[in-house]
């Protein structure tokens, strides 16, 4: 049952904001979900905190991308503003994906 409660408290962290929100959506939340694991990947920390779903579900949707004091050792400028591109509280501004 544990391993089942961790599973769904790591889903959440993948599920962009608009979705969270009840929002619309369309294919581009797919970036969000890339951010994180890339985020996670590159600084072996997950980029939004809560203790509880609710908690969770409240960083995402309410927080900025926050990089750890250490970022610049571990990731170039380049790769900071891209998650900054992808990770971002509105699909109105997410990556233009056309571009690639």
């Amino acid at each position: 049952m544990t391993n089942l409660l961790l599973c769904d408290f790591y889903l959440i962290l993948l599920i962009a904001p608009e979705v969270l929100a009840k929002k619309g959506y369309t294919y581009t939340i797919d970036w969000w979900s890339l951010g994180v694991c890339a985020y996670e990947l590159i600084f072996g920390r997950r980029p939004f905190r809560g203790k509880t779903n609710s908690d969770l579900t409240h960083s995402i949707t309410r927080e900025h991308l926050k990089f750890p004091e250490d970022a610049e050792t571990k990731c170039s400028w380049e790769g900071m503003h891209a998650l900054k591109a992808v990770c971002v509280l509105s699909t109105e501004i997410y990556v233009n994906t056309d571009r690639f």
